[in-house]
């Protein structure tokens, strides 16, 4: 673990910062140049230490051509172009060799296989979620969550946690039955509220029709 957070560091650094000039092909290499770089502390991949260490070298070196194309300084452009489409069939070698392996890993119940290449970030772990949270809970007893899977199992117990406060927040159904008869009860109450007004204004208006009848039969 202590190598791979090493080697990131290192690859971190040095791909802070990438050319602009054909973004299409060239971001592929570059942002993947870390990754590749990183399978060189998985066990499956370290007969290929060679090629990623040569791998390496040549996308580190074409930066500053393509950093002078940025500028609009006077450069082979075509050479530039060249080399990244070499680099671009060693970048699809290893995601093709990471997605195979990966897709035999669980084929053949290769734990250790499988959470190299899930954790080596050259898969689309988002696309294949349900996939590798299925196999992990399988071998949960033999495999390591560090990583990727544990993420995801995080952000699982996270939702299921919001759900169930949300299930313990929503009312039961003896409390809507009961609310529901609060409400019934109190627009009765408005309601009977309601007739009393209207019943007290016309008594009031009687007996003061009364009294002014009354005050004028007095006035006789």
């Amino acid at each position: 673990m202590f190598k791979i957070l090493l080697i990131t560091i290192i690859s971190t650094f040095v791909f802070a910062q990438t050319p602009h000039a054909f973004p299409q092909i060239a971001n592929p290499i570059y942002n993947n140049a870390q990754k590749i770089l990183n399978l060189k502390a998985y066990s499956q991949y370290r007969k290929y230490e060679p090629r990623i260490d040569n791998y390496f070298f040549d996308v580190d070196s074409i930066k500053d051509i393509g950093f002078a194309i940025d500028a609009k300084k006077k450069v082979n452009a075509r050479k530039y172009l060249y080399r990244l489409r070499t680099l671009k069939k060693t970048n699809d070698f290893f995601n093709h060799i990471v997605n195979s392996d990966f897709h035999n890993s669980i084929a053949t119940k290769n734990n250790d296989l499988f959470i190299q290449t899930v954790n080596s970030g050259m898969i689309d772990t988002k696309k294949y979620r349900k996939q590798i949270l299925s196999y992990y809970k399988k071998h949960s007893n033999d495999i390591n969550s560090k990583g990727i899977i544990q993420t995801y199992l995080d952000q699982d117990e996270k939702a299921r946690l919001k759900r169930l406060k949300w299930l313990r927040s929503r009312p039961t159904k003896a409390e809507l039955q009961r609310a529901r008869f609060k409400r019934i009860q109190a627009r009765a109450k408005a309601k009977k509220l309601a007739r009393e007004k209207r019943l007290l204004q016309k008594l009031r208006k009687e007996k003061l029709k009364i009294r002014k009848e009354q005050e004028r039969e007095l006035s006789r």
